[in-house]
């Protein structure tokens, strides 16, 4: 080995050393610096809830409600007592005639359309004659319709019983009424002969003969 090649090995291994020695130099500095200063405490951080507290669970106390102090010798007014407004529904299974009007929310019943009996072919003062057709409509809780002359007296003097409808809707009924004019005038009656007797869904209308 001449001069020149030892020079440039040694230069090498300097380098190198030199390398090694900064790298144990920073370590060292390094692990001091993290002995002598102390990391700076981290600060809560204060999270705000948009959920209101609940107020009504078990064994909470009501919060008197703040009004304005009265003056002295003056009584406090009570506040005024909200009135319900009136519904004009019919309460849930209200029944007219055995027919269920409105029915009870998951019952059998069915709503109930055009209950009653109605007379489409005679008005009230009109003039007739013997036999009379008279047509109608009904829907009646036994579905029978009884349809009947009287006289000024109030007599019958001419009765027929027809068959209309019970439950969804109304349905058309007709019959003849044969009778003699022994007075000026009377009525056409129609009701509906219920199981125990009653005469339900009446309509009497004042005719001429």
């Amino acid at each position: 080995m001449d001069l020149s090649q030892f020079k440039v090995r040694s230069f090498i291994i300097g380098i190198i050393a030199l390398g090694v020695l900064v790298i144990i130099i920073s370590f060292a500095i390094n692990q001091i610096f993290k002995a002598f200063v102390k990391p700076a405490a981290e600060k809560p951080v204060a999270i705000a809830s948009t959920t209101p507290y609940p107020t009504n669970y078990p064994g909470a106390t009501a919060t008197p409600t703040i009004g304005a102090t009265p003056r002295p010798g003056q009584s406090p007014t009570p506040a005024p007592t909200p009135t319900p407004a009136a519904s004009a529904t019919p309460a849930a299974g209200t029944t007219k005639g055995g027919i269920a009007m409105n029915p009870t929310t998951g019952s059998d019943d069915i709503e109930v359309k055009n209950p009653g009996i109605s007379i489409d072919n005679v008005q009230s003062g009109d003039k007739v004659n013997s036999p009379l057709n008279v047509n109608g409509r009904a829907n009646v809780s036994n579905s029978k319709v009884v349809v009947e002359v009287l006289n000024n007296a109030g007599n019958v003097v001419a009765s027929n019983q027809v068959t209309g409808c019970v439950g969804y809707d109304a349905c058309p009924f007709t019959t003849t009424l044969s009778f003699e004019k022994n007075t000026s005038g009377g009525w056409l009656h129609a009701y509906n002969p219920s199981d125990n007797g009653d005469r339900l869904y009446e309509v009497r209308i004042p005719i001429d003969f």
